[in-house]
């Protein structure tokens, strides 16, 4: 029988690559082992036919590059995407999208279809002083 020591928490393992939120794209440490390393600025575009925005590295000094910034303390990445969406007509999201990306040469893409994701609840301080 193998000897099992207690952990605090479970070891989480990150279901998607990407979750698209309002106008903001948040790539997880698993989406970013698919970039080429060593990219911090991004290139962005949008395929209305298929639906998706691509992200492909791009070189420093581009004018029209995004900015791959660290979120958080984790290895989580963010894009804020707002001038694309705004360019490209697309409506921010109000329910938040995430899936895998598609990946083609230095070129990943991110699908725009998604399904409704589960609704984040909060906890409530004092919940038994409401109940009374």
């Amino acid at each position: 029988m193998a000897l099992e020591w207690f952990t605090t928490q479970a070891p989480q393992q990150q279901k998607s690559d990407y979750k698209i939120a309002k106008s903001t794209i948040v790539i997880t440490e698993s989406g970013l082992n698919k970039l080429p390393s060593g990219a911090a600025l991004v290139k962005l575009g949008y395929d209305a036919e298929r639906n998706v925005i691509a992200i492909a590295p791009a070189e420093p000094g581009d004018k029209t590059a995004f900015k791959l910034a660290r979120r958080g303390r984790g290895a989580q990445h963010q894009i804020t995407a707002k001038k694309l969406f705004e360019r490209f007509m697309i409506a921010p999201f109000a329910k938040s999208i995430d899936g895998n990306f598609e990946v083609e040469g230095d070129v990943i893409f991110a699908s725009l279809m998604g399904g409704d994701a589960p609704v984040r609840r909060r906890r409530r301080k004092n919940a038994a002083s409401e109940t009374k």
